[in-house]
């Protein structure tokens, strides 16, 4: 697996945080997924990530406790979102093939096992994000396969501003 860090050109103020939930911390983030025939470059996928953070820079920010009980997306150390590129086996490329719409509805289960199985890199619950100051808020997982591809998008979305 190949990783970089994309920051964002410019960073604001820490920002104050809000639940978005009911309280449970454990609940993690929203994963989209974009199949493609073909191997778009990854170095051009990297870049214009790299636009779309630079556009948005709160998915390079770090979530942190603040006194008294509260919570803020930080700018402070580590920021940035990791982008990872793990090529696809052919026998991988055979079980992403079988997803679509349809399948990510109905055989939810199985996503999140093949998920497990591509190495796509995720964000991790509310209490992870607290206790792991590196913990990024957003990941990409570019999958390059001899003839499909697919770009993973992972947002943590527990928490909004």
């Amino acid at each position: 697996m190949d990783t970089s860090t994309i920051p964002p050109l410019s960073c604001p103020a820490n920002i104050a945080a809000s639940k978005n939930d009911d309280g449970n911390m454990d609940w993690g983030g929203v994963k989209v997924l974009f199949k493609m025939r073909g191997t778009p470059d990854a170095i051009l996928l990297r870049q214009s990530f790299g636009r779309v953070v630079s556009a948005n820079p709160i998915l390079a920010a770090r979530l942190c406790s603040t006194q008294p009980g509260g919570m803020e997306f930080s700018f402070a150390g580590h920021v940035g979102c990791p982008f990872h590129t793990t090529p696809l086996s052919l026998e991988q490329e055979a079980k992403l093939e079988t997803f679509d719409s349809d399948a990510l509805t109905t055989r939810m289960l199985d996503f999140v096992l093949l998920t497990e199985d591509l190495g796509i890199q995720l964000t991790g619950t509310g209490r992870a994000q607290l206790d792991d100051p590196t913990a990024p808020l957003c990941t990409v997982t570019y999958l390059p396969g001899a003839s499909l591809s697919a770009l993973v998008l992972v947002v943590h979305a527990e928490y909004s501003f």
